[in-house]
């Protein structure tokens, strides 16, 4: 009797115990779902503290995305260093601040990120994009070597984000094994991560029974690191120390450092502050639980690594690593001589834009009557720019001599003395631009006084330089060939002083960087985003003295409309307006203030359904606001005696 008692007691304890359990468990996991739930909505309060400086914890991480595209009124803006850097006071998260026309850029990124990244995170975003306005800025850097820029998505990469693009993208499974292979070509980035490691491996060799089979546990791997992402996001914004604080040590906003993330000065004052919900279950006990559950994950995705290094499948041996581009990722641009080759020098320019890309050269652009932008009508002349307004002194080209005749047998320095300022006084020249700040909310844009408020800005730091790129120091070394040809009353526009530079574009339309521009495209039309995608324009005024011919440069925009094309997106490739003296700020491709101006203008059109007034506002701005001749002439050597003539003009191209 006795032990019939004892055993039917026993039976009675052992349910209690596992219903117990799987009480906790469930407890802990709606937890886990109400932090993430918390960590949004605090993101999304807190989206215009965060809004435009490249913080790492906005683009490795994927809660501030998701706030910035659940927010109504907010514009993600996708790039590279461009959206942060040489613009000011009109980069658009400046210049939209106030939201005067509705709405609110965000912007996403830094120097060195590129599609491939982007990629992903569109893909882990999934859902999220749909029926949203999002636009993606592209550099032709990007595209320079055949491995695009390796460094820089290295430098970039986010397991979390990684993990769930593999695992949890709501994306046709060829797209995602096609990704998969572009993230081959990244080894490096995969070492430490096993289970993403395999995945990776198993969708790109098309092994679908064993990425099917890892499919669940990489899915728990995923949430887990999101459940992460979520903790950090909060201790980000209201951690200790909270509102009214420091600001992190990355600056105004805070950044990341050492990998640990690095809190945010809160934009409200701290006695509206929302406080952190769940310190009363505590955070380190979240953490530990988070931290534990992640190692098992490891765990098992390294013996199953072993297994398949073992058996030789696919996460057996890494394939070797596709060479990484020379390109800097941002900074000025110099063609290196063994790019070049020698090439033909006849190269079809006039080719037609692929259809439903849109018009982006030529008469294209159209042209406007009357002082609205944006108002089209009639065609324009193809040329790039009026050479009476737009070039220095408007002198027409002289009679072409080579770079050799030029010098007359000397290497002579080509000093731009003085340059207009330093790059430190830029913030306070930029300050004296604004009137009143952004625009306020409500109130209409005079685009037209705020380009001519740009142009001078921008005229006043180039100075002497008659390309508009405000270098000073060692940088001006850059400019010296082309100050030579300059300097002879000829360019290259027409590809008569240098050869085409064949290898350098067999070498740009090679690179993989096409592919993932073409995936994420594609991936931005299958989860139903409204996307722009426009890309920088080539230093066009500079580059006509260089061996970048209009013809080279032409080689890129056709490949750019032809790869846009597919995906049915509208694409802007400001080709006609690059041709400007002052649009581009150096020859790393990044926007002037000018060329902000303009782009700004293209982010409020795509906002309102514009899209089709795009190529002819772009046109009617920089024509009825031409870039005026240097503020001061360039001190060009004297022909024969080694002497000093102050000239402002050259051969415009």
């Amino acid at each position: 009797m006795s032990s019939g008692g004892s055993g039917a007691g026993s039976g009675k304890r052992w349910p209690v115990g596992i219903l117990a359990a799987l009480l906790a468990s469930a407890i802990l996991v709606v937890g886990l779902f109400a932090v993430q739930a918390y960590a949004l909505r605090l993101a999304e309060r807190h989206l215009a503290s965060v809004a435009s400086p490249p913080l790492p914890i906005k683009y490795e991480t994927l809660t501030f995305q998701r706030a910035a595209f659940a927010v109504s009124g907010e514009l993600p803006i996708y790039g590279s260093s461009e959206l942060f850097c040489c613009g000011q006071p009109d980069l658009p998260t400046e210049f939209f601040a106030n939201a005067p026309t509705g709405f609110k850029p965000f912007a996403v990124g830094r120097a060195g990120t590129g599609d491939l990244m982007f990629l992903e995170e569109f893909g882990a975003l999934g859902n999220a994009l749909r029926r949203h306005r999002v636009v993606v800025s592209v550099s032709p850097e990007w595209f320079y070597g055949k491995a695009g820029i390796t460094a820089g998505y290295n430098g970039n990469f986010s397991p979390e984000v990684a993990s769930v693009f593999i695992y949890d993208a709501p994306l046709p499974l060829a797209l995602r094994e096609a990704a998969a292979q572009q993230m081959l070509a990244h080894p490096s980035t995969l070492k430490g991560q096993s289970l993403l490691n395999l995945g990776v491996r198993a969708l790109a060799s098309g092994d679908l029974p064993l990425y099917y089979a890892l499919l669940p546990v990489g899915r728990l791997d995923a949430w887990a690191q999101q459940v992460k992402d979520a903790w950090q996001t909060i201790a980000y914004i209201d951690g200790p120390g909270r509102a009214g604080g420091p600001a992190g040590a990355g600056g105004p906003g805070g950044s990341s450092a050492g990998g640990k993330v690095v809190r945010i000065a809160s934009a409200q004052p701290a006695s509206s502050q929302v406080r952190v919900a769940t310190e009363g279950i505590g955070v380190g006990a979240a953490s530990t639980v988070i931290g534990a559950l992640r190692g098992l994950i490891d765990r098992i995705g390294n013996a199953l690594l072993s297994e398949a290094a073992a058996a030789g499948a696919p996460g057996g041996s890494a394939p070797a690593a596709a060479p990484a581009s020379a390109t800097p990722a941002s900074g000025p641009r110099s063609v290196p001589p063994s790019a070049l080759g020698s090439g033909s020098k006849v190269v079809a320019s006039g080719a037609a834009s692929p259809s439903g890309a849109g018009p982006v050269s030529g008469s294209a652009f159209g042209s406007a009557s009357g002082s609205v932008f944006g108002s089209v009508s009639g065609p324009v002349s193809g040329s790039a720019s009026p050479s009476p307004s737009g070039s220095p002194g408007g002198v027409s080209r002289a009679p072409s001599s080579t770079p050799a005749a030029a010098g007359a047998g000397r290497v002579t320095r080509l000093a731009i003395q003085p340059v207009g300022a330093p790059l430190s006084a830029r913030p306070l020249l930029a300050s004296l631009t604004r009137q009143a700040g952004a625009p306020p909310a409500g109130a209409p844009i005079n685009w037209r006084a705020k380009l001519v408020a740009a142009t001078r800005l921008e005229n006043t730091l180039a100075g002497s330089d008659p390309f508009g790129c405000w270098m000073n120091g060692p940088s001006l070394r850059l400019l010296e060939p082309a100050l030579r040809l300059y300097c002879a009353g000829t360019s290259n526009a027409a590809g008569g002083v240098y050869p085409f530079p064949g290898k350098w574009a067999s070498t740009m339309r090679g690179s993989a960087e096409w592919t993932a521009l073409g995936l994420e495209l594609q991936a931005l039309h299958d989860l139903g985003a409204n996307a722009l995608v426009w890309t920088i324009p080539f230093q066009g005024y500079y580059d006509n003295y260089t061996q970048l011919s209009r013809a080279a440069r032409q080689v890129y925009y056709n490949r750019f409309l032809q790869v846009a094309a597919p995906s049915g997106l509208p694409a802007v490739t400001f080709e006609q307006a690059g041709q400007d003296r002052l649009f581009i700020a150096n020859v790393g491709n990044h926007f002037s203030a000018r060329g902000w101006v303009v782009a700004d203008q293209v982010l409020n059109l795509f906002w309102h359904g514009q899209t089709a007034a795009i190529p002819g506002t772009i046109a009617a701005m920089t024509h009825q606001v031409p870039s005026p001749p240097p503020v001061r002439p360039l001190a060009c050597p004297g022909p024969n005696t080694g002497g000093v003539t102050h000239a402002g003009t050259g051969a415009a191209g």
